[in-house]
């Protein structure tokens, strides 16, 4: 079991299990936590023994936010607020963690290339970022 950095209260360690358990099961991720919708919508990878969410990030979902209280809103019933630092995801180790997960997961590895690489220069693409969680809660309206 990974070990935990969530802010919870005591006792609530099964919903933060449960929560997880969406947040490993569905892949798709809101950037606009305010105003969600499928053009701000991502797909990402889940590490689980990392709590760390891997996705694509443009430019204009960066500017004006806090990066060390990042958050996201899992595409999902209930809705799951996730929020952690966020940082890039350009190393040669993210790319392999990724890579991994991805492959793990089913993913082709020309799947896995073209999401990860950028097809004209075969290095990794500058928007894919890493979010490690540090606390989950369900979304109120």
């Amino acid at each position: 079991m990974p070990s935990r950095t969530f802010f919870v209260p005591l006792g609530d360690d099964q919903i933060v299990d449960r929560l997880l358990q969406t947040v490993r099961q569905v892949g798709t991720l809101c950037l606009d936590v305010k105003n969600p919708g499928w053009d701000n919508a991502r797909g990402y990878i889940f590490d689980h023994d990392a709590n760390t969410l891997y996705f694509p990030v443009s430019k204009r979902y960066l500017d004006d936010r806090d990066l060390d209280r990042y958050e996201v809103l899992i595409w999902s019933q209930p809705r799951v607020l996730v929020v952690g630092r966020l940082s890039s995801a350009t190393s040669d180790e993210d790319v392999s963690m990724t890579r991994k997960l991805a492959a793990a997961k089913g993913w082709k590895a020309e799947e896995i290339d073209s999401m990860l690489l950028d097809q004209r220069n075969r290095k990794p693409r500058k928007n894919r970022h890493k979010l490690l969680i540090e606390s989950v809660r369900e979304a109120t309206k």
